[in-house]
């Protein structure tokens, strides 16, 4: 019976094991550029942006650590919580802006990949676990996020030029349509697949996954110390001691993050199997024992 409980155990942390390491990731990136902004005077983020990610960050290493202690019979709750410090990762790109940020942060095809690779990744979960409140409540996030940063600041500055959908209406109805093909899937699904779904592993893998390699490249791609920014203007550079270690420490958190989801994955992939085909053989055995007895 204890070693029962120390494999349900062991099996909890290691699904929850990658999402968690992207949740601290994302505190120590947060302090990396609080750290920042202290030695430039100024952020790589938009200062509402900062705020937003540090709150975003903070709610979501709580409530997975809330949510680790314990899993209820619905999978909407944990798929939230799981997949939030995926969707923090989308924050962090989403309020890059400022003296520091990278170049052009923002460009159509950055949004295009951005937005739809979430788009999918969402999709994806959501008809894996059976769940339509998940895959609304994600939609309604990134249109949300998606109005908030590119559809009213735009609609704003450009009325009447810039119609209500903003400068990128293509962007917000292709992964609006993810979404929509995700619905129509959620209702073949049963039909195709039946109502078994996999256990929260597999959600775990693939959002920290997705979110660990996300952040990881945001990181990487900005200004690092003494780089020369002419696209702000003639005479702006990052100050040559604006970064310390918590930069590094982040980058290698995002990487790691990808590291433990991937062999997390394949280790209660196998493990998933090996119990199947144990599960598998003692029904073959208790069968032919049955038989023998007849």
């Amino acid at each position: 019976m204890n070693m029962m409980r120390d494999k349900a155990r062991l099996f909890r942390v290691l699904t929850f094991s990658g999402p968690g390491l992207l949740a601290v990731a994302h505190i120590v990136a947060v302090v990396a550029v609080l750290s920042f902004g202290r030695r430039a005077g100024a952020y790589p983020l938009h200062p509402v942006g900062v705020v937003l990610y540090g709150a975003a960050a903070f709610l979501a290493a709580v409530g997975l650590f809330l949510q680790s202690r314990q899993l209820g019979a619905s999978h909407f709750a944990p798929l939230l919580w799981l997949s939030l410090p995926t969707l923090v990762s989308f924050l962090f790109w989403i309020g890059l802006g400022g003296p520091f940020a990278p170049y052009d942060p923002h460009d159509s095809d950055l949004m295009w990949f951005s937005y739809l690779t979430f788009a999918f990744l969402f999709s994806l979960i959501a008809v894996a676990y059976r769940s339509f409140a998940y895959l609304i409540a994600m939609c309604m996030m990134q249109v949300a996020l998606y109005s908030c940063t590119s559809t009213l600041p735009a609609y704003v500055r450009y009325y009447p030029a810039v119609g209500v959908l903003g400068e990128h209406p293509e962007i917000l109805t292709a992964f609006v349509v993810v979404y929509f093909v995700g619905a129509l899937l959620l209702l073949l699904r049963k039909r195709i697949a039946g109502g078994a779904v996999p256990g929260l592993w597999l959600a775990a893998v693939l959002s920290s996954g997705v979110g660990g390699a996300f952040l990881y490249r945001m990181l990487i791609w900005l200004p690092v110390n003494g780089a020369y920014l002419g696209w702000v203007s003639a005479n702006t550079y990052v100050p040559d001691l604006a970064w310390n270690w918590t930069r590094t420490l982040a980058e290698l958190a995002a990487a790691a993050t990808v590291a433990v989801a991937v062999l997390s994955g394949i280790w209660l992939l196998l493990w998933q199997a090996k119990s199947r085909l144990f599960a598998q053989g003692m029904q073959i055995r208790c069968a032919e024992l049955g038989t023998d007895v007849r």
